[in-house]
């Protein structure tokens, strides 16, 4: 290529002066234009238009997105894909969404669309819990106690349960008290277990009927029947068979209010047949016989602690 000589950079750049002049000249001209459409009553035409961009698609909400990563796993609408579903969850999880933490350890625990691992499901229950999901907690709590993931370590389950507990989770109470019963911690602490049931029992009626025991029993705080047979009754409401079992045996014994209930009684061992207490329909035929009055044994039963134990 020849080497550019001074007289042709000088026309070059005269060039793109005459340009530029003339280029301004114009953007003159049609402002004056566009006043002399203005001043007479007109509107300057719009602005050609080359294509507005479409509106930006708003992100779904981590609420949104876990709905969405369950109804992958369930196969809602489509067939089901539990990798995908464990892949959103792990993302969202990153993101630092406690519940999907939780989604993602379960499915690491399980090894349902991720590749089973109970040390990774443990760290990821952790991350849920430091992220305040509580059930994360539970979760965290009972691996390690049961040396899922890491070494048993009761102490340490203890310290997490009992955590938990304080800020509301009622699975985590439940377990607490189970521990303080059994002594796991390394002596049995039943005045604390008292306490740790009725903090559960006032989370959830669910949990009533352990503490109803403790009531109605008496041999860890003051005997006190009436409030037993409140606690069960709660329980029994919450679809608890035990509790209604418990109740009804109360009611029958005439020990929850000073004298025979038989119709209640009856009432009550019903509800807890009907939701599978085998030992309760054995109670109500007792009932219903001629000699129905005789009193039930209603101990056995599967109870909150059977549950979190």
């Amino acid at each position: 290529m020849p080497r550019p000589t001074f007289a042709s950079v000088r026309r070059t750049s005269r060039s793109i002066f005459l340009v530029a002049r003339r280029g301004r000249r114009f953007a003159s001209a049609v402002g004056l234009a566009v006043v002399a459409l203005v001043g007479f009553g007109c509107s300057p035409p719009p602005p050609a238009s080359h294509g507005s961009p479409a509106a930006a698609v708003p992100k779904p909400s981590p609420s949104q997105q876990r709905d969405r990563a369950r109804a992958l796993a369930r196969g809602e609408g489509r067939e089901a894909d539990p990798e995908a579903a464990a892949r959103m969850f792990r993302d969202l999880c990153r993101e630092g969404d406690g519940e999907s933490c939780f989604a993602y350890g379960e499915a690491m625990e399980r090894g349902l669309g991720a590749d089973a691992d109970e040390a990774a499901a443990l760290d990821k229950f952790l991350k849920a819990c430091e992220a305040g999901y509580l059930l994360g907690c539970t979760k965290a709590g009972l691996a390690t106690l049961a040396g899922r993931g890491t070494e048993p370590n009761p102490s340490r389950a203890g310290d997490v349960l009992r955590q938990a507990c304080v800020a509301g989770e009622v699975y985590a109470c439940a377990r607490w008290a189970v521990m303080q019963q059994r002594g796991e911690l390394g002596r049995v602490d039943l005045h604390a277990a008292a306490q740790t049931w009725r903090q559960a029992c006032d989370l959830s009626a669910a949990f009533c009927d352990e503490f109803g025991d403790i009531l109605r029993v008496g041999d860890v705080v003051p005997r006190e029947p009436a409030l037993a047979a409140a606690r069960y009754d709660e329980a029994c409401e919450r679809g608890e068979a035990y509790g209604c079992r418990a109740l009804g045996g109360m009611l029958a014994s005439g020990d929850a209010s000073g004298f025979p209930d038989l119709e209640r009684a009856r009432a009550a061992f019903s509800k807890a047949c009907a939701l599978g207490d085998r030992p309760a329909c054995a109670h109500k035929q007792r009932l219903e016989a001629p000699s129905g009055a005789e009193t039930p044994d209603v101990r056995g039963g599967t109870g909150s602690a059977a549950r979190a134990g």
